[in-house]
């Protein structure tokens, strides 16, 4: 697992640049500054957790599987959290990604989607 933070900006949003290449479950949180997850699936389902959508508002998330792999990639809410009305959702082909903006109260908006 690599990443790489860049910077942040401050205001009623936050940007992170922070890229982390990995092929492990990984758990987004509100400290970290991760805004991309490049995902190996090829050797099993692979999850990414978001962080809680209150605790970030406008804050944008992107996910991306890499690999050629059967194996999806899939975004979790943290439960209580909806991802344009469902708790998860998940990315199946080789280069399929998602953008995800945080509403700062209990919604992660799709932005894109393959």
């Amino acid at each position: 697992m690599s990443y790489q933070a860049t910077r942040q900006l401050k205001g009623d949003s936050q940007f992170w640049t922070g890229v982390l290449n990995t092929d492990q479950n990984v758990i987004i949180t509100e400290a970290d500054r991760v805004h991309s997850v490049f995902m190996d699936a090829s050797l099993g389902v692979r999850r990414v957790d978001l962080p809680d959508a209150n605790l970030n508002p406008g804050r944008i998330v992107i996910v991306k599987k890499m690999d050629a792999a059967a194996n999806n990639v899939e975004i979790h809410t943290n439960g209580v959290d909806l991802l344009d009305g469902a708790f998860l959702t998940a990315l199946g082909g080789q280069y399929d990604r998602i953008t995800l903006q945080s509403d700062g109260v209990s919604n992660w908006n799709v932005i894109s989607f393959p």
